[in-house]
Order: structure tokens, then sequence, then C-alpha cells
């Protein structure tokens, strides 16, 4: 379970990016792994995110993302194992309450 390996034991936090009642991104990193959330309020939104923090290498993910149903069922979700992209930019659509997740680990 991704959430059960994100013990604030050890670990390092930073908010990457917020807007107040409209979105959240934060991350967490626990030794060479990066735990990272995103959420939004009720607008369906795609989201860049901003990764540049991870430094150079190759770097890749799994990455929990809301479901083609997840606007009406909440537990409609989307699991993959991703490349990070080389300019450290991801874009993730988000359902209305919705958001994703990313265990982030070097190759």
């Amino acid at each position: 379970n991704l959430l059960s390996k994100t013990s604030p034991t050890n670990s390092r936090s930073s908010k990457f990016r917020r807007s107040i009642g409209e979105y959240i991104s934060m991350a967490r990193r626990k030794g060479d792994i990066w735990y990272l959330g995103t959420l939004t309020n009720w607008e369906k939104r795609t989201m860049e995110i901003d990764l540049s923090f991870l430094g150079d290498g190759e770097w890749s993910a799994e990455l929990y993302k809301d479901g083609v149903n997840a606007g009406t069922v909440a537990s409609d979700y989307i699991k993959s194992i991703i490349a990070i992209p080389q300019d450290r930019k991801l874009s993730v659509t988000m359902a209305e309450g919705g958001g994703c997740a990313l265990k982030i680990y070097k190759k």
C-alpha cells in the first residue's frame, strides 16, 4: 500500500504548489524515494507538476490517477508505471474532487 510506506520518520516534506480552495501538491522524501500527492477541489483540472527537485538521472514512478469515472465513483483509479520526462514536467488530469499520487524512484 502506497500510503503505508510514507512514514514521517526520517523524511523531508516540501510544499510545491497550492491555491487555497482550489488545489494542493505536496511531496515527501524518504531515503531515495519521493512520494507526491496532488488534490483538487470540485473542479476537474489538468495540472503540470514540476518535478525539477529530482535532479539528474533517470527516474520512474508508480502513478495512481483518477479513472474515467472517478468524478462519480471515487474508487475508480488507474495505476501505471511511467518514466519521468527529462524536462521534469508531468501533466495529470484530475476528476472533480480527485487527485493523483506518485511513488518516484531512480531507475
